[in-house]
């Protein structure tokens, strides 16, 4: 599912096929991609989560064909970058004005002082609900822990 997502980030619609490396990154973690077929993801998919079929009329709500009138879709990936962006910044901003704590960013997260993990928890999803509109999930992960 990750992948079909990430795929669909990336091109601002739903998928017709799966993406060149597709497969050979999933094999790479033990999935089979002949077992799941791009049309039975998108299917499970938007059963869950139907926003996902009206990316083009929310870019178009936010107004990303301003910045791309014929294909507002190509800035989808971006834009969500940037929402990302804001999160992530107000998050750390938070943590060292309010926590006295120090966060790196680092893809899609933090980096503190294992001491302060559950204040960069509240803080990401607090950041993330006002930025966003949602709270994450977050996942902790340190030294020598797994993936």
């Amino acid at each position: 599912m990750k992948a079909f997502i990430a795929a669909t980030w990336g091109q601002g619609r739903i998928p017709a096929r799966w993406p060149r490396g597709t497969k050979t990154d999933l094999e790479e973690v033990g999935v089979k991609l002949k077992d799941y077929s791009i049309e039975m993801v998108s299917k499970a998919v938007l059963a869950v989560h139907p926003i996902v079929g009206a990316l083009d009329e929310i870019l178009l709500a936010y107004g990303l064909d301003a910045f791309a009138p014929h294909q507002p879709r190509d800035l989808c990936a971006h834009w969500l970058m940037g929402i990302e962006a804001q999160a992530l910044t107000k998050a750390m901003l938070t943590l060292k004005r309010e926590d006295n704590v120090v966060a790196l960013p680092l893809h899609d997260g933090l980096i503190v002082a294992r001491s302060s993990a559950d204040r960069a928890i509240l803080r990401l999803q607090e950041a993330y609900q006002e930025v966003a509109g949602a709270k994450p999930l977050v996942r902790v992960k340190g030294i020598g822990s797994s993936p």
